[in-house]
């Protein structure tokens, strides 16, 4: 199992780093996945939602496949154009989305990165879920907003605010790799899931 997490100026750090750690972990335990962490961006650093650099970034390589392709979110609730809400306005990620996800890619949502999904129209007609307090940006995206911590609709799959990327990486572990390897992963990082992954196959898949 191949996946990517993308990161860009502004990305919320537990979004991202979280899932990371969970997969990484699961991969030292003999699961068979790599993780990759990506920039959306132009240049190899960025700078996350409350400062921290990183930097050494590899950007996204052309013609490559994932899995699974994981989009952090970062900025939304200020209102600001920055964050997930550039990402969006510059255009490019949402048809590369699309395109993956058309090529059998699972694009996954945490936080305000699942409007990049909705941007991409990959939420339409789907349930979905966010954090609480942008729930109502879900209905511009056409999305059925359902408020659980993690939702899988089959090759789209959303979780909600900040720490549930952490759940949604112990699912992706259990769906793809099993439950065996999930709770090794559990032990390891001294982590016990919260709520439940609610299952809605989408008629579109």
């Amino acid at each position: 199992m191949r996946t990517a997490i993308a990161l860009f100026e502004g990305v919320e750090e537990l979004d991202a780093i979280g899932p990371y750690e969970v997969l990484r972990s699961a991969e030292q335990l003999g699961g068979k996945l790599s993780t990759d962490l990506l920039s959306l961006e132009e240049e190899s650093r960025i700078h996350t939602f409350h400062g921290m650099e990183i930097s050494g970034l590899p950007s996204y390589p052309e013609g490559t496949h994932w899995d699974i392709f994981i989009v952090p979110g970062g900025g939304w609730l200020s209102g600001r154009q920055t964050g997930i809400r550039r990402i969006i306005r510059q255009g490019i990620w949402p048809d590369r989305l699309r395109q993956m996800h058309m090529q059998g890619t699972v694009i996954v949502g945490i936080c305000s990165g699942v409007f990049l999904l909705g941007a991409a129209d990959l939420l339409r007609n789907r349930a979905a879920t966010t954090h609480h307090s942008a729930w109502a940006s879900l209905n511009n995206y056409g999305a059925r907003g359902i408020r659980k911590r993690v939702v899988d609709t089959g090759s789209v799959i959303t979780a909600a605010g900040v720490a549930s990327g952490i759940d949604l990486a112990l699912w992706l572990i259990e769906r793809f790799l099993g439950s065996r390897l999930t709770k090794q992963t559990e032990e390891y990082l001294e982590y016990r899931r919260q709520g439940h992954v609610v299952k809605i196959p989408s008629p579109h898949c």
